[in-house]
């Protein structure tokens, strides 16, 4: 995939409660360039992501973010995850970080 390639995910539920609960427990996972970088079952009638930018232009009721990772000498041996309050990840990856665009509000942990 071209370096420049910005992608954005969106996954919309008509019923309006994510993949989960009332009628059964579902979920989905994305990978984008080998690294798993979203999980979700519990969202409202939509959620989006976007990967691969060099930088992202946040979308109503979302803010950006930016993890940059200066390795030591062994950087095979970093990782990082970003998830929200909840626990659900937003984000994950290695070495050296990436630009994201985030909900505005909630916690974060990273």
């Amino acid at each position: 995939m071209d370096s420049d390639t910005c992608i954005r995910f969106t996954i919309h539920d008509a019923g309006g409660n994510g993949l989960c609960c009332t009628d059964g427990i579902g979920s989905y996972r994305l990978w984008y360039d080998g690294f798993l970088v979203r999980s979700n079952y519990k969202f409202d009638s939509t959620e989006s992501m976007w990967m691969g930018c060099p930088s992202c232009e946040p979308g109503p009721g979302e803010r950006q973010i930016r993890v940059y990772i200066n390795p030591d000498r062994y950087p095979a041996e970093i990782s990082w995850n970003l998830m929200n309050g909840n626990g659900d990840t937003l984000s994950k990856g290695k070495t050296f970080g990436d630009t994201l665009c985030v909900p505005a509000t909630g916690c974060l942990r990273f």
